[in-house]
Parts: C-alpha cells; sequence; structure tokens
C-alpha cells in the first residue's frame, strides 16, 4: 500500500546500495555479538539465561552463514563496518554484569535488558532488508533474510520469558 501519490519509489541500485549498506550494519552487529556473549553467558546466574546466550551464538553464527549467502548472491563479501551502537549496548550489558552491590538476579536482569534491546534493534533491521528484498525481486535473498528475521524473533521471545521468570 502507497502513502502517497508520487514517485518516491527508489531505482534499483540505490536500493541495493541502501540494502548492502544495512546488511553490513546486521552483519557487523551479529559479529560482534559471538565474541562478547561468551562473557556475558559467563556472568549469568540463572542456568536458563546462560544457556539462552550461549544457544544464541549458534543462531547467530547461522546467521552470518546466511548473511555470506546473501553476499555471494551479490557477488560481494562482507567488508568490516563499526556498529558503535550495537558495541556501546553491549559495553553497558558488560558494565552492568560487573556492577559492584548487585545481586545475581540483578545482574542477569540488567543482561537481559540489554539482550533485548538488541534483539528489538535486529528485528527492526531484518523487517527493514525484508521489505528491501521484496522490492529487489530476489526470492532467494528474502528467504534467507526471513529466516534471520524468524531466528531474531523467537530469541527475542525466549528472552522475554525468561525476563518473566524474574519480575513475575
Amino acid at each position: 500500500m502507497r502513502l502517497f501519490k508520487g514517485h518516491l519509489k527508489m531505482d534499483e541500485p540505490t536500493l541495493t546500495d541502501l540494502f548492502l549498506g544495512q546488511l553490513g550494519n546486521i552483519y557487523c552487529a551479529k559479529s560482534h555479538l559471538v565474541t562478547v556473549l561468551p562473557e556475558l553467558s559467563a556472568k549469568a546466574s540463572f542456568p536458563e539465561l546462560k544457556t539462552a546466550i550461549l544457544e544464541g551464538i549458534d543462531n547467530i553464527k547461522m546467521q552470518i552463514l546466511r548473511m555470506d549467502v546473501i553476499y555471494q548472491q551479490f557477488g560481494i563479501q562482507y567488508t568490516e563496518e563499526k556498529c558503535m551502537g550495537i558495541k556501546s549496548i553491549t559495553l553497558e550489558a558488560y558494565l552492568a554484569s560487573n556492577a559492584d552491590g548487585k545481586s545475581p538476579l540483578h545482574i542477569d536482569m540488567s543482561i537481559l535488558t540489554h539482550l533485548r534491546i538488541i534483539e528489538s534493534i535486529e528485528i527492526t533491521c531484518f523487517n527493514i532488508l525484508n521489505d528491501i528484498a521484496k522490492s529487489l525481486e530476489n526470492d532467494d535473498v528474502l528467504t534467507l533474510i526471513n529466516q534471520n528475521l524468524q531466528t531474531a524473533i523467537n530469541t527475542n521471545r525466549i528472552l522475554e520469558l525468561i525476563s518473566l521468570e524474574y519480575i513475575s
């Protein structure tokens, strides 16, 4: 459904550039998470949270593999991005997990809060990539993006359920 009756549609080269830029951002974020999540898992006290974080690493690795296939579809390779926003959120999670005088449950909830924020950002990114992939009319890319989106949604739901264990 179009909201405007103008000629606002981007051309394919611009859409492709936008798509690849956003894909690079989420790829950077996922690559960063693979390196920091083991430390956060080690700080968690609740066994289910530890397990969810460690299983999340495997899910992220699968998402990265799918994104590698997408890059292959476009005939390019990922080049490293900065993704400072996600790195800042993971730094905050790390600092919260090392806070003096906080109970293990408080630390767990702080980790969960930051992980859920990150997952929400990822869901939004994959939704945007999904929209752009539809416009590019590449079914293979769309399928891979949708798989990553579903993984992010499922991970967010698991983190939500664990959070509810602490506050309900």
